[in-house]
């Protein structure tokens, strides 16, 4: 955490909510997916941190995982866990390896809270489906 972050760019996310269970196209009982982004920005970006190492091959792997924190009160209905989603101005702090301690843990205290969800098809459950129709919301 102290010299190997970086921004993951992403639209939003998906969660599931294990309290609303809906039926598959397959007919099985599934837990609904919501689709949550920023109301405030088409692009945002999610707090992570990155590492190489090597594989059992000897093969040089990058690797990166993102941070979670408690959910916000807008989404905390659906699941009580979230990226930790930085505000731009925190950008440059976050990626500068001289940023430590508590100003890091600052940013993260300060990271974006205000998001929209929406239900998604659950054909999202399916890593084979890959298509722009899967960030539609559903019809109420």
């Amino acid at each position: 955490m102290r010299y190997m972050r970086c921004l993951m760019s992403v639209r939003g996310w998906y969660e599931w909510n294990e309290n609303e269970l809906v039926r598959s196209d397959s007919g099985r009982k599934v837990k609904q997916p919501y689709f949550i982004s920023s109301p405030d920005s088409e692009v945002i970006a999610f707090a992570g941190l990155w590492a190489i190492w090597n594989g059992q091959d000897d093969s040089q792997v990058i690797s990166c995982a993102l941070l979670s924190k408690t959910a916000s009160p807008a989404i905390v209905h659906i699941h009580d866990r979230m990226p930790v989603v930085l505000k731009p101005e925190h950008f440059d702090a976050w990626l500068n390896s001289k940023t430590h301690g508590q100003a890091v843990q600052e940013i993260i205290a300060d990271s974006h809270m205000d998001f929209i969800s929406c239900p998604v098809s659950t054909k999202v459950d399916n890593a084979r489906n890959d298509f722009a129709d899967l960030l539609e919301p559903l019809n109420s």
